[in-house]
């Protein structure tokens, strides 16, 4: 099994079912040290070190469910993405999500 947390990249969108976050990779953190990755949005952020190899959470809440490329430009901190630009998803939908979310578990 491919561990989905060592093929997150800056900049990524990560959508939870709490909401979108941007990822930012390499964190050094005040309070919980160093973290291979972190996701953060408006309102906080959580590390990576919560994250299995899975993108899943202990609390299902702050599971990632997809991932998306971003494009940078004024809406950037609003964390919108198109579908377009989905790199995985947990659920796939249909056959081209499905073999998004393959290649990119490879």
């Amino acid at each position: 099994m491919v561990d989905l947390r060592k093929k997150l990249r800056s900049g990524m969108i990560a959508v939870t079912p709490a909401g979108s976050y941007l990822v930012l990779t390499d964190c050094e953190t005040a309070n919980y040290g160093s973290q291979d990755f972190c996701i953060v949005g408006p309102d906080g952020f959580m590390i990576g070190s919560n994250y299995d190899e899975n993108l899943s959470t202990i609390r299902g809440i702050c599971s990632i469910k997809a991932l998306y490329k971003s494009t940078v430009n004024g809406l950037t901190y609003e964390m919108k993405y198109k579908d377009k630009d989905l790199i995985w998803t947990k659920d796939p939908k249909n056959l081209k999500e499905l073999i998004i979310s393959r290649r990119f578990s490879k």
